[in-house]
């Protein structure tokens, strides 16, 4: 700054200055290096710095801007060899044919190195016995292998050699790896196993990793080159083989109650070629006992009658076991304790009564019951069986009456009460509780029972079913182990009603009838039907109007019969009214409405009066007009009124 009163200049590092590598002395603008560099992370960079009037800046209040100024300075971070380069494995392999000719392709390694730059230009390097039948040439970042003669399996089947990879950086930095060439032999021929199927029997029990068996295959033309074995399918994982020995070992834990056998497929392979042989390997897993047994349950309860007979079955004491064969089957159940007196006993597996039993002298047992397993190492278990004395009914429930007659009307309504049952029970609580059911006889559910009160369930229908007889049992107990019955009858008689109407055919009838028709002559046929029964299907014909002068009558058969000559100019059409009733005290009723027409035997032709007519009609006549009155006389007749007239084109 210009001015010996205005020198005080302020530096400061106002951006670019990643993770504070740089310091800048704000009195002197000196930028030092605080921090390392690293030039793989970083290769550049760029600080912004101010250059500020510091007077100015105390002062305040000022517009700095006139009084500062900024530089850019770049900041280059060179490389140096700092990173060995590195391979990407520590061991390769490779494998080559027999016979191939020189300059032939290997394998390809690959070495990297972190150093940018000419400090890193990779060049490789063999060492190792047989190292000169090979040659490693070097580009970008990889290493190709090739021969340099042709390779002999009769001189190695092998070459382990060592791959040096150097930078060409100051100091030189370098890393090593190896590679392992294995030279194939071609065999044409395919391997044959000594035995097509093998058969070995493991223990479940076996350890993971243990030895199974070996197979063998051999070529035949007596060649000793290598077979490959391949397990083609292993069942769960359990099993594997040594490719190169042809051993097989387990590899999981073994079960017996899982899977009993196994089935292996082994493929023999000849290495030079896709030729290959089957054999199978069958497994057989032998039981151990590495179960206990186990009952359903560990604590069994259990409630008996004193009056229990002797041998009657308690419990039963259901006990398995997850081994199989002699170890797991029927394992042996036995009491081992509380039996005091010997009350109980075990019978496969069944708690059985041994001897009576006496709630007075004691009222509980609690029974240890041991359930051992047939191994040969026995494994065990127990549980407790809590046993319970109930009293003993003695005294089966008595009803009443044996036999109950009831009469119900077929029109009564559902839930009417029909009868009240009652039962008496000679024992003291608990076994004089009266329940009432239906056995049988209510196949249609027209009943049920509620407590002691039989109750009408359904309409009834005489007519249907008049008669019912109910089978009804009392108990004196809801546990029907425990229960005493005894049984009633109740038989319910239906009284008819007249709830159903006759019916009179035919409904309707018209008759034409001579008028010379004979007294006495029957007319028509009536039927009519009731379903009711007794006095309410006793059925009376009668004619109820329109039978002038007693003209008709009714017969026994009911037939509608003429009763008195007809006359013809007296009355010519008749209307009747047959009715039907029943007998009951309300009767119901059925009619038919029969016309009768009565015919003129010989019958005169009816004359017109006045013919022909001739008619002029204007043209301007409205409709309805009137014009022409015609009449006729039937000489049969004394009227005309039943004349009816009409037109005919």
């Amino acid at each position: 700054d210009r001015g010996a009163d205005h020198n005080i200049v302020d530096y400061q590092i106002i951006d670019g200055n990643i993770d504070n590598t740089f310091l800048i002395s704000s009195t002197t603008g000196e930028i030092q290096l605080v921090k390392s560099l690293d030039h793989e992370t970083l290769h550049t960079y760029l600080l912004s710095v101010v250059a500020i009037d510091k007077e100015r800046m105390q002062a305040g209040n000022v517009d700095l801007s006139q009084f500062t100024d900024t530089e850019t300075i770049s900041i280059e971070v060179l490389d140096v060899n700092d990173h060995a380069p590195e391979f990407s494995d520590t061991f390769y392999l490779a494998t080559v044919d027999a016979g191939i000719l020189s300059d032939t392709f290997v394998h390809s390694v690959t070495c990297k190195d972190v150093d940018d730059g000419a400090s890193f230009s990779p060049r490789f390097s063999l060492t190792g016995s047989g190292s000169d039948l090979f040659s490693i040439s070097s580009s970008p970042n990889t290493g190709v292998i090739k021969t340099n003669a042709t390779i002999s399996y009769q001189s190695s089947p092998s070459y382990l050699l060592t791959i040096f990879c150097f930078d060409n950086g100051v100091p030189v930095l370098s890393d090593q790896s190896s590679i392992l060439i294995t030279v194939i032999k071609i065999n044409q021929f395919c391997p044959v196993f000594t035995e097509s199927i093998a058969r070995v029997q493991l223990s479940e029990a076996t350890i993971i990793g243990s030895f199974v068996l070996r197979l063998n295959a051999t070529y035949p033309n007596g060649d000793e080159d290598d077979v490959t074995f391949v397990l083609v399918s292993s069942l769960n994982n359990l099993f594997r083989i040594n490719q190169t020995s042809g051993d097989i070992y387990t590899t999981g834990l073994l079960d017996f109650e899982a899977q009993r056998i196994f089935t292996l497929e082994i493929l023999a392979t000849n290495p030079s070629s896709t030729c290959n042989n089957t054999a199978n390997v069958l497994i057989d897993i032998t039981n151990v006992n590495e179960y206990s047994p186990q009952f359903s349950q560990s604590y069994f309860t259990a409630a008996v009658s004193e009056a229990a007979h002797v041998g009657t079955n308690i419990l039963l004491l259901s006990c398995s076991d997850s081994d199989d064969f002699a170890m797991g089957i029927s394992p042996n159940v036995f009491i081992e304790s509380g039996n005091f007196d010997n009350k109980f006993s075990v019978d496969s597996q069944r708690l059985v009564l041994s001897s009576s039993l006496d709630i007075e002298t004691k009222q509980n047992y609690s029974l240890g019951i041991n359930c051992t397993d047939n191994g040969s190492e026995e494994r065990y278990t127990i549980a407790i069986v809590s046993i319970s004395l109930l009293s003993a009914n003695e005294f089966s429930p008595l009803f009443q009456d044996e036999v109950y007659e009831v009469s119900i009307s077929e029109s009564a309504t559902v839930g009417t009460e029909i009868l009240t049952l009652v039962a008496t029970d000679g024992d003291d609580y608990g076994h004089n509780a009266i329940m009432f059911s239906i056995v049988s006889g209510d196949d249609s559910d027209k009943f049920f029972l509620n407590s002691d009160k039989l109750l009408l369930f359904d309409s009834l229908d005489f007519e249907t079913q008049f008669r019912y007889t109910l089978n009804i049992s009392v108990a004196d107990s809801i546990n029907p182990a425990e229960a005493l019955y005894s049984y009633a009858l109740v038989n319910i008689l239906l009284i008819d009603e007249n709830d159903n109407s006759p019916v009179l055919l035919p409904a309707v009838a018209f008759i034409n009838l001579l008028d010379n028709t004979s007294v006495g002559t029957n007319i028509l046929q009536l039927s009519c039907s009731d379903p009711d029964v007794f006095q309410n299907s006793s059925l009376v014909l009668d004619i109820e109007s329109g039978n002038t002068n007693g003209q008709f009558s009714m017969s026994s058969s009911n037939q509608l019969q003429l009763a008195s000559p007809l006359q013809l100019n007296t009355q010519r059409l008749y209307s009747l009214t047959i009715s039907c009733k029943d007998n009951s005290s309300s009767p119901r009723l059925d009619s038919s409405n029969i016309k009768i027409n009565v015919v003129n035997t010989i019958l005169e032709q009816i004359v017109f009066l006045n013919t022909p007519y001739a008619v002029i009609v204007a043209d301007t006549s409205p409709v309805g007009y009137i014009v022409l009155a015609v009449s006729a006389t039937d000489p049969d007749s004394n009227s005309s009124d039943h004349l009816r007239y009409s037109l005919e084109n």
